[in-house]
């Protein structure tokens, strides 16, 4: 917590045009996301979990019926 408050004491003379510019330039470098990113994001993981378990699924019933037969 003490380096941010550091952190946010070295920036507080910094102007506004600089700090849009790196809040810019983070945000088109990947340092961060925003929200519309992020919900896609989510949505996209969790697409791939319910992936993800319906094979499992589909395998453990394969098993089950192979071992029936």
């Amino acid at each position: 917590m003490t380096e941010f408050i550091e952190f946010a004491k070295s920036i507080s003379s910094v102007g506004f045009p600089t700090l849009l510019m790196l809040i810019l330039w983070g945000s088109y470098k990947g340092v961060w996301c925003w929200g519309k990113d992020l919900v896609k994001a989510e949505a996209r993981a969790d697409r791939w979990q319910d992936i993800a378990l319906q094979s499992i699924g589909l395998a453990e019933k394969s098993v089950v019926i192979a071992k029936r037969t």
